[in-house]
């Protein structure tokens, strides 16, 4: 069943097309057995059966003739029915050859002469023939027929047959099933946008009629739900306009109370009506602007200082320019919205990373809050639904603030997703939208055409040999502060004077060598650690790919994220390599064993992954034990 379900295909269209060639083989298949069986073998039979006739025929009279005569029946009998009669054997042909003629013509001459027969090939003036021994009266009489006589070509026939049907059955298939399948597949993936939260373009009413009603029907479901959208939206405008009326003369009622009036009191109901104006224009910002925006060229690390700034307890460390083509006013109120829920729930440092790694930059807020529960992980995005379930403003807001972020993020294509933090906490990511590269951008890679849909430009030029100088044993050990895989910053300067340290650098993650270093250092991770030693591999993927990569085999080594290349230019890695004939720069294979001081006492480069661990920890055990 298992193979059964591998070998059938799981698309649509891959199931019609499968059904049709199947469909369309088995006729082929069926007409071709008609024709040979009722049509080509009856008409083979009879041929071979005169044929017969006509030698046996030819033998017998060529020995009732006086033998004068003989040799002219021969002349006209080769020349007018190319048949040869011979007293000498023919000189045999050893080589096998297919001709499915033979078979019907030994069965037919058989029958005539009442014996079995075997038949003798050989090539004469590079042409073949077929004998068979007769006996006459004088003995045995060779009696032989050419090739070509027959003329057929069985062997090019069949290919013929096999190709054109091929040809027919598949392109007609393909034509047919995707005839059927186009138009639910522009159904599957407008009902996915659908889900998604986005409006789809109406599919074409074309077609067949069933799949024409389908596609109808469709478009006016859609027409529908953005009219429901629309007006729910304008009835939470409305009615939050209208309640600021009452508002304003109720902060008008405070401010004309008595001086006698207790100033508590008075305190609690102003704070009272400000936390109801709050909720009020919140609850017009949800209403409005939840659309997509118009795209601009914008610095992602210049947005993320400006929303940094007068905000307490962040933790945000600027890297190079980072221009993508994005709506900046929606990605400041989803990462503004962000922000704020991270600092009104967490009492620590909130974390900000970009990650400006095509094609999808992404943005990372990191908090060490109480978390969401996963059950709860997907409602937190819905309108006024909060994990404090008092209500009480103290500990919580309003429950729009995520679910602003959330709206804005699907109509402006970008992902928004909420995942535990390992140690506590929460990661939000937004991961703006892949577009492709903008193909009129300008060489110096600070400027994209404005009609191009949208590229990323890094403004950091790129690394270069001449950056990249070798280190030596007793070099001093470059510093370095670089995210792992949770996003958390790991300084070497932290680890020097308490345990020795094994830096390796490696290509990517996920690739052959690499999955196979790693796996070797994570399996003597222990042994590692008796020796007090720290063991960091480091490669420019980012922060999401360590993570990928390390949940996926189980590793234990931390992984660095050296994105702008620093500590590989630092430590001499990033050189120039060759692969398949092709030049190209890269991170050569290396690792640095470093002692408790800050001292190299072993730089090595063009390592070969295999075995390498166990080497290292020989080196990081007489360090420990010197």
């Amino acid at each position: 069943m298992i193979r059964l379900g591998r070998i059938v295909p799981t698309t649509l269209f891959g199931r019609a097309l499968l059904t049709l060639i199947l469909t369309f083989g088995l006729f082929a298949l069926v007409t071709f057995s008609a024709i040979v069986f009722y049509a080509l073998l009856p008409v083979a039979q009879r041929s071979s059966a005169d044929l017969a006739s006509i030698m046996v025929l030819s033998a017998r009279t060529l020995q009732q003739l006086p033998p004068s005569l003989r040799e002219d029946y021969r002349t006209r009998l080769a020349r007018e029915y190319q048949i040869r009669l011979a007293e000498e054997h023919p000189l045999a042909d050893q080589t096998r050859y297919f001709f499915p003629y033979l078979s019907q013509f030994k069965r037919a001459l058989a029958e005539r002469i009442g014996r079995p027969i075997e038949v003798v090939t050989s090539v004469a003036n590079g042409e073949r023939w077929f004998w068979v021994a007769l006996d006459v009266e004088d003995g045995t009489l060779w009696t032989g027929f050419p090739r070509s006589r027959l003329g057929t070509r069985p062997l090019q026939a069949l290919s013929v047959i096999l190709g054109v049907a091929a040809l027919l059955i598949l392109g007609t298939a393909a034509i047919l099933a995707g005839r059927v399948t186009q138009p639910l597949q522009r159904l599957s993936k407008a009902a996915e946008q659908v889900a998604q939260g986005f409006s789809p373009h109406a599919l074409p009413e074309t077609g067949p009629a069933e799949l024409a009603n389908l596609a109808r029907q469709f478009n006016e479901t859609s027409r529908q739900i953005r009219e429901l959208l629309a007006n729910r939206t304008l009835l939470l405008t409305g009615i939050s306009h209208d309640l600021r009326t009452p508002l304003t003369r109720l902060r008008l009622a405070v401010e004309m109370l008595p001086e006698g009036t207790a100033q508590a009191l008075v305190a609690r109901m102003e704070r009272d009506i400000e936390e109801m104006n709050a909720l009020i224009t919140q609850a017009i910002e949800f209403g409005k602007s939840l659309g997509a925006g118009r795209r601009e060229d914008v610095d992602l690390a210049a947005l993320v200082d400006d929303l940094v700034i007068g905000r307490p307890r962040i933790v945000w460390r600027r890297g190079p320019c980072c221009h993508y083509h994005v709506d900046a006013l929606a990605l400041r109120r989803i990462l503004g919205n962000l922000l704020e829920n991270a600092l009104r729930y967490s009492h620590e440092r909130v974390e900000i990373h970009l990650d400006c790694q095509a094609p999808q930059p992404a943005i990372f807020i990191l908090d060490r809050g109480p978390g969401i529960p996963d059950a709860e992980r997907d409602a937190v995005l819905m309108p006024y639904y909060r994990l404090e379930a008092s209500r009480n403003r103290q500990t919580g807001g309003s429950g729009l603030g995520l679910a602003v972020a959330h709206q804005l993020a699907l109509a402006n294509q970008m992902e928004l997703r909420l995942d535990v933090r390992r140690g506590g906490g929460t990661i939000a990511t937004v991961r703006l939208p892949a577009i492709e590269m903008g193909a009129s951008a300008k060489a110096n890679g600070k400027r994209v055409d404005g009609q191009a849909r949208g590229a990323y430009i890094r403004a950091r030029p790129p690394l270069s040999p001449e950056h990249s100088t070798m280190l030596h044993a007793g070099d001093l050990a470059p510093l370095f502060s670089l995210p792992n895989a949770d996003m958390e910053r790991v300084n070497l300067e932290d680890l020097i004077g308490r345990r020795h340290t094994v830096l390796y650098f490696y290509p990517k993650d996920d690739t052959p060598g690499c999955t196979m270093e790693a796996l070797e250092f994570t399996d003597l991770q222990t042994e590692f650690d008796q020796a007090e030693t720290e063991v960091i591999g480091i490669s420019r993927d980012s922060c999401t790919s360590h993570g990928a990569f390390r949940d996926k085999y189980g590793l234990t080594v931390h992984l660095l994220s050296d994105t702008d290349g620093e500590a590989c230019e630092a430590y001499g890695v990033w050189r120039e390599k060759e692969a398949h004939g092709e030049k190209r720069m890269g991170i050569v294979r290396s690792t640095f064993v470093v002692d408790k001081q800050g001292l190299i006492r072993h730089a090595i480069y063009d390592v070969k992954p295999k075995g390498h661990a166990g080497e290292i920890l020989r080196l990081a055990r007489d360090l420990s034990d010197g």
